[in-house]
Formats: C-alpha cells, structure tokens, sequence
C-alpha cells in the first residue's frame, strides 16, 4: 500500500470493535502502527463495557453484530461520554441511506465501507484525531481553569476580545444568578446594564490594571445589580484575554 505523505498522527486510544476475528486483527495490527493504543470488543455489549472502563477517545463501530447492534452501542457509550466530544466511525456493508441516518441519529459521526480500505481510514483519522487532540486540550485548560477561578475570593469570568466568556467560577455564577453552563454561553458585555459600560475589546483594554470601576450587571433573572468590576488583561497570540473580577456593595474586587 502507498502511504500517504502527512504529518504523524496524535497518540489516542481507540476502541475498535468488530465481530470477524480476522477483520478485527488487521484493523487493530493497522492501527497501531499509525502509532494509535488500540483496543478491542467483538460485540456490542463488550464494546460498552470497555468505552466504561477505558474512556478511549474515538471509536471504529461494526454494525452487524451479535446480539447488540453498532446502533445500540454507539448510543449508550455517548451517553457514557457525558458530553464529551467521542467521534465514531462506523465499519459497515450497509450504504442505504435509512442505515446512514440512523447510524448519524444514534451518535455516529462518519462510516466506512467494507472491505475497508486503509488508505481512506487514515485519510479520516488525521483530521479527527487532531480534531480530538485540541478539543483535549481545551477540556483540561478548562479544568485547570476552574482550579484557578474556583478558590478565587471574588466573582471572576474569563472572556476573550470578541466577548465570549471563555470560563467562570462558581462565585461568579452565583452572583449573577446562572449556572457555570449557562453563564459560559453569555457574552461578557451583555451582562453590562448600566449605560457608559465597557463594551468593545479596546475599552477594556484601557480599563484593565486601573481601579474598580462602578457598573450595573443584568442578573438571569432580569433584574439588575450594582457591581464593583476591575479588568485584568494578558495577550495570547497578539489577541487580549481578559479576566473580569466582580465585587458587591461593601466588597471590592
């Protein structure tokens, strides 16, 4: 086989699973040398169980298999993933467009015909797998994030130069009345209701490392509180990130 000219691929953990013995050895011998930590199930059942016990970070799903179907699994190990982001491409002889659907609607991403041809299966692999890789990272800066915001003595919201709140803590979340969920989905000026607030990028900038500033802030509920709010700034990439600390009436920031 002619190998393709691309970059080396990112060390993951996948789950292959396929109930033809020899099918599932030429997969896997395949795989690993692509440099990938493979994994394997030869049924449905047995593909649940080892996405619970290993979390691996994409998944090659058969479809015709003994006893529970590539459907049925898929589903329950996307609910297993509790929200994040696990790719599965399916393995199948099945191309009518009924069977793409239903494969999509159960939480497959992408499907392969059989035979399999290799050279497709990496050509897929590179863009997902680094896909995988970055969405990785962000889950772990995220994390270490909330190691940082959530001991914070104030409300502290993390927001990028368009706007968009890139993390929060819990005391954040709780001033103004969100969850940590719902309140990552605003956009930080929005939250400003008092007239003359900072609003673009560049008024932010000239805000940050000065002293706290009076504003009004608009709860999830509607209504409106006064806030003290002091801006921190840095640069990532030549763009500014900037971090919001809110403090009450009687509690500056």
């Amino acid at each position: 086989m002619e190998r393709m000219n691309t970059p080396a691929l990112p060390r993951l953990r996948l789950l292959l699973v396929e109930d033809d013995a020899a099918q599932r050895e030429l997969l896997k011998t395949f795989l690993e040398h692509l440099g990938q930590e493979v994994l394997c199930a030869e049924n449905g059942e047995a593909a649940v169980h080892a996405f619970a016990e290993s979390a691996p970070d994409l998944v090659l799903m058969d479809i015709l298999l003994p006893g529970m179907d590539g459907f049925e699994a898929t589903s329950r190990i996307q609910t297993l993933a509790e929200g994040r982001w696990v790719p599965v491409i399916y393995l199948t002889a099945m191309q009518q467009r009924a069977s793409v659907l239903a494969g999509l609607a159960a939480g497959g991403h992408d499907y392969l015909v059989k035979p399999v041809d290799l050279d497709l299966l990496e050509a897929k692999l590179h863009p997902m797998l680094r896909a995988i890789e970055t969405h990785n990272t962000l889950l772990a800066a995220e994390a270490l994030l909330g190691m940082v915001f959530d001991p914070c003595e104030h409300a502290a919201i993390g927001f990028g130069d368009d706007g968009a709140i890139l993390a929060c803590n819990a005391g954040a979340a709780s001033l103004l009345g969100y969850s940590p969920e719902a309140l990552r989905r605003q956009a930080f000026p929005a939250l400003l209701a008092s007239a003359g607030a900072p609003k673009t990028a560049a008024e932010f900038v000239t805000l940050a490392g000065g002293e706290a500033v009076p504003v009004t802030v608009r709860r999830g509920d509607g209504r409106q509180m006064p806030v003290a709010l002091r801006i921190r700034t840095r640069e990532v990439k030549s763009r500014p990130v900037f971090l919001a600390l809110l403090g009450t009436a009687g509690k500056d920031c």
